[in-house]
């Protein structure tokens, strides 16, 4: 390369160096480094596991195992996509690959930066959730102009890039000078971040700027844990280490903090925003204005929040494969009754004026904030208007169908829609006026037409609806008996529990307490303790049972941690094997098992957790593989970087990649 050597720790940056240089260069290292690398196969299992985790889960990690960066970029800045969901789903790979290319996060948030620095993939970021909040707020917020951002973007992706390029240095040839270079770019990286996301954070930019400090918080973080993963063998000291385990933690509470802070401030003047339409509107209108802006929020910004506990080796040592559960609710189309008469009102119409607690009351008490199961089919009955919607889903554990029905008993039956997991729902057309007047499903039309009916499309990009709900039945003269309001509820694309949680042997299988069974007594708590984190609280002497199936190939050890808050004795027990956690937190905590005990799972198996004292909180539980056949992580011994990668011995089926650093 121009005007450096493997020994420089100073490489010449990106930005000084041609473009087509550029790609050169990064094609002959891939190249090279694809014959050489001695780092371990993924196998098949493992590769299936995550793929059917996310939309276009093969392409993505076909690209990432690869090493095809200009790839990536170029999905990220394609047209039609959506960058946050693409890197998002990168780095969910990407945390569950750790054990076979080494835990280097920070590679993978790479990725955003040199895709940004181009127009694409940053103006669709920029535009979109700007305009959204603009548009929700309705008060003129300052915001940077786009070449300013793309100044920042420039700056990570030229020290990214060189802190990517002397990781590969040093991977390929540990010595005294590969490590030092290693360690002054990765301070150099820390520094750099520090000055950057502080123009994130500057007074009166905030709200709309949340999208890209998340970004740089959560590359930053991911910088972080790469020291944790590789301190010892960059020879640093047990106290330097220390110190940047203070500051991970401390690091994560700050930034999070400052998201949900954030997101507070623009909630309050969301919900303090007036909102148009006629005044038999105003309550819905105002509620699909706040829930518009948390589903917002979650997709842009606290989605990315909830990975950062997994970027702590400490936590997960080699990383973790696991779901997003969590449903956005979408447009409420119609009017939500309420059975309290308002006062100020006559006849009918003082039914048409909910609280927004009410409205949510509907949502809560029919447990749509916990995962319900797949969306199995959706019957309707109608003549001119919807008069009735009827969705099954499928019970994840039982395999049994259930229904509801929504709305009244007038109508015909005009058909039933079904789904599968290979077969979605992805979105819905609903026209409505006072009532939901038509359906559009996947081009099957329900319902009649009226010049007063306003149509609305509804989906979320990398989304499904996993459930459509109805609100009552309208009080209102000629349109008695028919459905009042629907909403769509959407999962992310990948979510698709089939009965048992599958285990894999390279990464933490990390499930959501949402998949278990629900005891009497047990309750869901939305947005705990931010949007997007739904948490299953347990009172005193109830138990939940985990369904979960080891699909590895080696012998099924496990570990176990619980993400879990409150205060509290819980025990988790299989097949005599008893876990004792110790639970005493205000918030959430990573709790290991005071027995330290060893689980073996069987081909099928029940996990059953029971609160023996407290309430307790759960987030997720997380199976930790104990390998026999496999060289563990050494993180507090070695200094070899290829102890870092879990080998496989050749003899399990393995995919065909050769798997090496990401990016560059």
């Amino acid at each position: 390369m121009q005007g450096r050597t493997h020994n420089d720790p100073n490489p010449v940056p990106h930005h000084e160096k041609d473009k087509h240089e550029l790609v050169h260069d990064s094609k002959m290292k891939l190249g090279k480094l694809a014959a050489a690398r001695g780092a371990g196969e993924v196998p098949k299992d493992v590769i299936d596991n995550v793929a059917s985790k996310m939309k276009n889960g093969a392409d993505i990690i076909d690209k990432l195992l690869s090493g095809n960066k200009d790839e990536l970029v170029k999905l990220l800045n394609g047209d039609g996509v959506d960058p946050i969901a693409i890197l998002k789903n990168c780095i969910l790979a990407g945390i569950s690959f750790i054990p076979y290319v080494g835990g280097i996060l920070s590679s993978l948030v790479d990725i955003i930066w040199t895709a940004a620095s181009g127009s694409s993939a940053a103006e669709k970021m920029s535009k979109a959730f700007t305009d959204f909040i603009m548009a929700a707020i309705k008060e003129e917020l300052q915001k940077y102009d786009d070449e300013t951002l793309r100044q920042f973007f420039i700056g990570l992706s030229n020290v990214s890039s060189k802190y990517q390029d002397n990781f590969q240095l040093w991977m390929d040839n540990p010595n005294p000078s590969t490590i030092q270079t290693i360690r002054t770019s990765w301070e150099i990286l820390d520094s750099q971040y520090l000055t950057l996301i502080s123009q994130a954070q500057k007074k009166g930019y905030e709200i709309t700027e949340l999208v890209f400090f998340a970004l740089m918080a959560n590359g930053h973080i991911a910088l972080l844990g790469d020291f944790l993963t590789y301190a010892k063998a960059w020879e640093y000291t047990d106290e330097q280490i220390k110190s940047i385990e203070k500051r991970f933690d401390d690091t994560v509470t700050k930034y999070t903090k400052y998201c949900i802070d954030t997101y507070n401030m623009g909630l309050k003047k969301v919900t303090d925003a007036p909102v148009g339409g006629s005044e038999t509107y105003k309550e819905v209108n105002k509620y699909n204005a706040i829930s518009s802006y948390r589903n917002n929020m979650i997709i842009n910004v606290f989605d990315f929040v909830n990975y950062w506990w997994t970027m702590d080796p400490r936590n997960l040592p080699k990383g973790g494969s696991f779901d997003k559960v969590r449903y956005l609710v979408g447009r409420i189309c119609g009017v939500v009754t309420t059975p309290n008469a308002k006062s100020g009102w006559s006849g009918w119409e003082a039914y048409y004026h909910p609280t927004q607690e009410e409205i949510e009351a509907r949502i809560g008490n029919n447990g749509l904030y916990r995962y319900q199961g797949a969306l199995k089919n959706l019957s309707i009955r109608c003549w001119s208007r919807i008069d009735a919607i009827i969705p099954r889903v499928v019970d994840p554990i039982t395999g049994n169908v259930s229904e509801v029905h929504f709305g009244g008993s007038g109508g015909a039956a005009k058909g039933t829609k079904e789904f599968s997991k290979a077969n979605p729902l992805l979105k819905v057309n609903i026209g409505s006026e006072l009532v939901p007047w038509n359906l559009n499903i996947g081009g099957d039309y329900f319902g009649g037409g009226d010049p007063r009916v306003s149509n609305y499309d509804l989906s979320f990009d990398d989304h499904k609806i996993e459930y459509l709900m109805g609100f009552g039945t309208s009080p209102t003269p000629g349109f008695s008996g028919q459905v009042n309001a629907i909403a769509p509820l959407f999962q992310p694309y990948g979510v698709g529990f089939s009965g048992q949680v599958p285990i894999t042997d390279g990464p933490a299988s990390v499930i959501d307490l949402q998949y278990a069974t629900f005891p009497s007594g047990a309750s869901t708590l939305r947005d705990s303790p931010y949007p997007g984190l739904i948490a299953t609280q347990i009172p005193e002497g109830k138990s939940a049972t985990l369904p979960v199936q080891y699909v590895g190939k080696e012998t099924p050890q496990f570990a176990l941690k619980l993400k879990a808050g409150g205060k509290g004795t819980v025990e988790v027990t299989l097949d005599g094997t008893k876990a004792v956690f110790t639970v005493n937190t205000d918030g959430y905590s990573i709790i290991p098992d005071t027995n330290k005990s060893i689980f073996r799972i069987p081909d099928k198996a029940n996990l059953t957790i029971t609160v023996t004292q407290g309430t307790v909180r759960f987030h997720c539980l997380a199976l930790i593989p104990q390998s026999v056949n496999a060289r563990l992580m050494l993180r507090t011994t070695t200094q070899n970087p290829n102890d870092y990668h879990l080998l496989w011995d050749g003899s399990k089926p393995t995919h065909q990649y050769k798997t090496q650093l990401i990016t560059n």
